[in-house]
């Protein structure tokens, strides 16, 4: 045989006998996983692997390291259970008959109301709006009064005038602008300051950017009449800008209103606790100054319901009215506000929780409240799930330990409940399926980008007060108000863990990391 087929041959018969003894190797090392894995699912069905099911067992540092971890996630699921179960509970109450609402309509009185309007740095065009709708509200004109409180400069203040003057002539109702010289407290200092000159019985807020129906008033005063302190209705969203964006911030804000807040009520009549929305309500003056006015502080419409709540009084929210209200157009500015929304849970948290605890209010009423101010941080339960996969997936872990499983199967069982829920409530309000599921979606993406942010605040409020945070609207809603800082460091993160746990090999942990990611790059994108 010629001297090159046999050397042909043998470097043939290496090279198999070299395959073959590496997938003998391979299935030797494969044997040895399955029988380790095999070994651990059989002690983790005995619930005797504190650690979970691994493809081999972690090393001694890293035991520890998961063991907190899951505490810390099993606390959260938990928390989200909880939560969930509660908005649920809510959610139901909304097909209920409308008709036992207790009040009579029309009102048997006619008190005076005091209209106040805090306002700084809004668009012109906004202020015209509210002067508008509150001369269209179906109330005698005799009976009620507007005041425009300005925080504004002097050159902001003349035109303000001008507009309130104006329109006070054109519909014959008293509508007066006063300035604040010093504008301190925020929102519930200008509230206050403007009660001064105000003589209702009855207190109205109103924001500048909220529109409330003609029979508002009359409604709220037949609520008074069935003995509440303070009524509010919840508001449909109206954006500023009509973008894709701001469609399904719209969609989703007022799905989550109709539940959190009148689901809420309707379900807490008589125990629990519900809060009014800032953006418009109407308070007894005696109850207002019972509880020492609105506080000087970014949280004033939760301070305000929970004093109320604390010293006996009764609070509403209106289902025969819906108000009106400018929702954020763009992801900065939607950022900005949730960030103020969850600082100021945070804020409440911290002043009232001694006194909370220590009040005489039943304790499922405390357990309320504090489930209340306690949401906001179970929004980075999303972040915080990729973070741990990242984790797992490092130290080889396939299955988490059997109870933050169940906690994990129960969470997707509520949250199904949950997205069917939504789904009906959309219906309910004329939204389609494919508009709800394509705003559940872009929301998902930016709540997902705005839970890092959201953490780092509330847990920042828990030791000081945040400044206020100026949600832009009218026609300065497309106007920057942060920047992307974040969004791009966690961009770079993501990226970065993404490329070194591809080279080390971890790919279901680059899975997880790439699409933490992507959601961060979509959301840089629709912030544009």
């Amino acid at each position: 045989m010629p001297a090159n087929i046999t050397s042909g041959l043998d470097e043939l018969v290496d090279k198999v006998g070299y395959n073959m003894t590496m997938i003998l190797y391979q299935f030797n090392h494969y044997m040895d996983v399955e029988k380790t894995s095999l070994q651990n699912i059989s002690s983790y069905i005995n619930n005797s692997s504190p650690i979970g099911v691994t493809v081999s067992h972690p090393a001694s540092y890293a035991i520890p390291l998961l063991l907190i971890m899951y505490v810390i996630y099993s606390i959260f699921l938990a928390l989200s259970a909880i939560q969930v179960i509660a908005i649920l509970h809510s959610g139901l109450y909304l097909f209920k008959d409308p008709r036992k609402s207790g009040i009579h309509y029309p009102p048997r009185t006619r008190p005076f109301v005091s209209i106040i309007i805090p306002v700084k740095n809004e668009a012109m065009d906004v202020i015209e709006k509210v002067l508008k709708n509150v001369a269209s509200l179906s109330y005698p004109r005799d009976k009620f009064e507007a005041i425009v409180v300005s925080d504004d400069d002097e050159e902001a203040f003349s035109s303000i005038e001008a507009i309130t003057m104006k329109y006070s002539k054109l519909y014959g109702v008293r509508m007066t602008a006063i300035n604040r010289k010093s504008p301190i407290g925020y929102k519930g200092g200008a509230i206050n300051y403007a009660i001064q000159f105000s003589k209702g019985e009855l207190i109205m807020v109103l924001d500048a950017d909220t529109e409330v129906p003609p029979n508002y008033l009359m409604y709220a005063v037949s609520y008074m009449e069935a003995g509440y302190d303070m009524v509010g209705a919840v508001y449909r969203g109206r954006p500023a800008i009509p973008t894709a964006t701001s469609k399904a911030i719209k969609v989703v804000y007022d799905i989550f209103n109709e539940i959190i807040i009148l689901g809420r009520f309707l379900s807490r009549q008589k125990w629990g606790f519900s809060m009014i929305m800032g953006t418009n309500f109407v308070i007894r003056r005696e109850t207002l100054m019972r509880v020492g006015g609105i506080c000087h502080c970014t949280a004033d419409d939760m301070d305000l319901s929970l004093k109320v709540k604390m010293s006996g009084g009764r609070v509403a929210v209106m289902r025969e009215v819906t108000a009106i209200s400018e929702v954020t157009s763009t992801y900065m500015a939607l950022k900005a506000q949730n960030i103020r929304w969850s600082s100021n849970d945070s804020i409440i948290l911290r002043r009232y929780f001694r006194r909370i605890i220590k009040s005489d209010m039943p304790i499922i009423d405390k357990i309320d409240i504090l489930l209340w101010l306690t949401k906001y941080p179970l929004l980075s339960l999303g972040g915080l799930s990729i973070f741990i996969s990242i984790i797992l997936s490092i130290f080889g872990v396939i299955l988490p330990p059997f109870y933050v499983l169940a906690l994990e199967g129960i969470n997707i069982i509520l949250l199904l409940g949950f997205l069917t829920l939504m789904l009906a409530i959309a219906r309910k309000m004329n939204y389609g399926i494919m508009t709800m599921i394509f705003s559940l979606t872009t929301m998902s993406i930016m709540g997902f980008s705005i839970s890092f942010a959201i953490i780092y605040h509330y847990i920042e409020a828990m030791f000081k007060d945040l400044e206020w945070i100026y949600t832009p609207k009218g026609s300065k809603a497309a106007m920057r108000v942060n920047g992307l800082l974040m969004e791009k460091a966690l961009t770079v993160i993501f990226i970065m863990t993404s490329i070194i746990l591809f080279i080390l090999g971890y790919y279901m942990a680059f899975i997880y990391s790439t699409i933490g990611a992507i959601i961060m790059i979509l959301t840089m994108r629709r912030a544009k």
